[in-house]
């Protein structure tokens, strides 16, 4: 999505990813800059349980959104 203004377009951006916690996972937000720097916006819960392992050692992982 990009922000118009007088001066010029911003390109606002939203990256989510999920913890996997085995206790519970939450959702991180990051806003990501015109520069591709992260800023963490918060945590939000979904009142579910991950695996507690990394997610490189399952099967699948994929990005929540990009």
């Amino acid at each position: 999505m990009q922000i118009m203004n007088n001066y010029f377009r911003v390109r606002a951006s939203m990256v989510y990813m999920m913890t996997n916690n085995e206790v519970m996972n939450q959702i991180l937000a990051f806003y990501m800059d015109m520069n591709g720097m992260l800023t963490f916006m918060g945590s939000y819960p979904t009142y579910g349980r991950g695996t507690g392992s990394p997610l490189q050692q399952q099967m699948m992982a994929e990005p929540l959104s990009v």
